[in-house]
């Protein structure tokens, strides 16, 4: 890791400068995106959950690719759980069963 001073910045050629600034805007860039991106995903999440159907559906009548989404319920074994996982959520594969975290009973508790 090169470390740089102001004194270093200010006494740099202006072919370094222009290539250092050139990594640093990119880098700086790409950090802005991102960060941008992840507040852009969660305030669609909360959109989402906002308008999710409020009905539980049943396993046992989904698809096996069926995917779950953010706030929206299922019905297993009798019991009803809601996607608190903020993702997606294939329940054959990431139900409450084998992914407890993703989901919360809604009859009193947390699995």
């Amino acid at each position: 890791m090169v470390n740089y001073n102001e004194h270093d910045i200010k006494m740099m050629g202006d072919a370094d400068f222009d290539k250092l600034a050139t990594i640093v805007n990119a880098e700086q860039d790409k950090r802005r995106f991102l960060h941008d991106c992840k507040a852009e995903v969660d305030k669609r999440i909360d959109t989402y959950v906002e308008y999710a159907p409020t009905e539980a559906k049943d396993i046992k009548g989904l698809q096996r690719d069926a995917m779950i989404g953010p706030g929206e319920q299922i019905i297993v074994d009798g019991k009803t759980y809601k996607n608190v996982a903020r993702a997606w959520l294939n329940p054959f594969k990431a139900g409450p069963i084998n992914f407890a975290a993703g989901w919360e009973q809604q009859n009193g508790g947390v699995l």
